[in-house]
């Protein structure tokens, strides 16, 4: 009789760079928990990936700037990194934020063996620390579901034939262009023309939307906004209109976020 398989654990490092508004996380959850629930769901929808766990372990990198140590990078104890989203700016003149900056930086150039995800201002963030630029969107806002057309690429990449993939998104700053060594895989052009990259050596991976942000999630946002005059009563109603779409990619897209991190990407692109 054959002993059971030893699960591979994927050791992730998830640096919080932000908390949702009270009144949202006790409905819904902080980002912690939200990551852990959409890589969770991803992970089971795959499952060629049976024999893989998760392990997640928490940095707040706003008020207590904690990181993982080199030790830990240079000893194989981190499998990846991911940047969460926030409500800040990656050009902000904030220690916390050019530490972050910093900080991802020096892994992308000292440590290519641990992968690195960046979602919404974690994607900007690596366009800030890979030697590209990040801005306010002349265009407006990106607010809820949102059709996002796939480049060549981006399907090789994800191994898909689908032209387009929905996800909600919550953004108004964003990378106007290509940074330095890093392939484009999906757009909004000319709204957002850098939707999601993937690096020239296979090392990082981002996407400026969100799939770990439930449609309720996101409306309860559009109302906190729309309550300060942040939003639009016109976005407000556009946004909301579509925001319950069938057909959001959150777990297909998570899935592949697993794939990436897990490695199983390597040497093919």
């Amino acid at each position: 009789m054959s002993s059971p398989t030893t699960p591979r654990v994927l050791r992730l490092a998830l640096l919080v760079a932000g908390t949702p508004p009270p009144a949202v996380v006790a409905k819904y959850g902080d980002y912690p928990f939200l990551y852990r629930r959409i890589l969770r769901k991803g992970l089971q929808a795959h499952h060629e990936d049976a024999a893989l766990e998760l392990s997640l372990r928490d940095y707040d990198v706003v008020h207590r700037q904690e990181y993982p140590t080199d030790a830990e990078l240079m000893a194989g104890e981190i499998d990846g990194i991911v940047i969460t989203g926030s409500a800040a700016s990656a050009y902000e003149d904030k220690e916390w934020v050019w530490r972050l900056v910093a900080f991802t930086k020096r892994v992308y150039e000292e440590f290519p063996r641990v992968k690195m995800l960046g979602i919404c201002f974690g994607h900007q963030i690596v366009g800030m620390a890979a030697g590209g630029t990040v801005e306010k969107n002349a265009k407006g806002w990106e607010f809820g579901f949102t059709e996002t057309k796939l480049t060549p690429m981006g399907q090789k990449v994800f191994g898909t034939d689908k032209e387009f993939i929905n996800i909600q998104e919550v953004h108004q700053d964003h990378v106007p262009s290509l940074p330095p060594n890093f392939h484009l895989l999906a757009t909004t052009a000319p709204h957002t023309p850098v939707q999601a990259t993937l690096s020239a050596n296979g090392q990082v991976l981002t996407v400026q939307g969100h799939p770990e942000f439930p449609a309720g999630f996101v409306e309860e946002l559009l109302r906190i906004r729309m309550a300060k005059g942040i939003v639009t009563e016109e976005l407000f109603s556009q946004s909301l209109r579509t925001l319950y779409r069938e057909g959001v990619d959150d777990v297909w897209i998570a899935g592949k976020m697993i794939e990436f991190l897990s490695g199983r990407w390597d040497g093919k692109f």
